[in-house]
């Protein structure tokens, strides 16, 4: 699994949620609420991760709300948690944050290179017109995470970035765009 197919297959969820689009872009406006946000990634993003594995029966995947079939969620703190039944490390690890600050994001990237699963991806937000978030572009962010990144040779992650000002209106791959680190 690739994040190019977790990215697809997030973009195609979102697209298929209408109840998604409408908090994107009606209650983002004037009742935004990070939790209630949250939980609306977290459960596309689980959608996303069994749609890229095909449903393939040995692939387990977990997160808060969301528990495996053993009954567990959020493996080790990571949001979404993909692996197979058989101890061997994760196949996928996906961190959603919504917070705007560069400590907590570069927490959330720390956890995913510890981790180390194969596919990596870090969901984050920009702001390009510089309202809600200290990082009005990609290019910010970056420079945010790369000391993160460069404590972990050898380790890499990709980036699920969304921009606050964009609407779904016209399809959620205008909200969001995926980056490696």
């Amino acid at each position: 699994m690739t994040p190019q197919a977790i990215y697809d297959a997030l973009v195609a969820q979102l697209n298929d949620d209408p109840k998604a689009t409408s908090y994107w872009d009606d209650t983002a406006a004037t009742d935004w609420d990070a939790q209630s946000w949250t939980g609306v990634m977290t459960a596309a993003l689980v959608v996303a991760v069994g749609r890229a594995t095909a449903g393939d029966p040995n692939f387990i995947c977990a997160a808060r709300n969301h528990p495996d079939r053993y009954g567990r969620s959020e493996y080790l703190t990571i949001d979404v948690m993909g692996l197979v039944d058989d101890w061997s490390r994760p196949r996928v690890a996906i961190e959603h944050e919504n917070a705007p600050g560069a400590p907590k994001l570069r927490y959330c990237l720390w956890k995913l290179l510890i981790i180390g699963a194969p596919t990596s991806v870090l969901v984050c937000y920009i702001d390009s017109r510089g309202t809600f978030s200290r990082f009005k572009s990609l290019e910010e962010l970056k420079v945010e995470l790369k000391e993160v990144l460069d404590a972990h040779p050898g380790r890499s992650a990709h980036l699920i970035v969304g921009d606050w000002n964009a609407t779904a209106a016209k399809g959620w791959g205008q909200v969001f765009t995926l980056h490696p680190l």
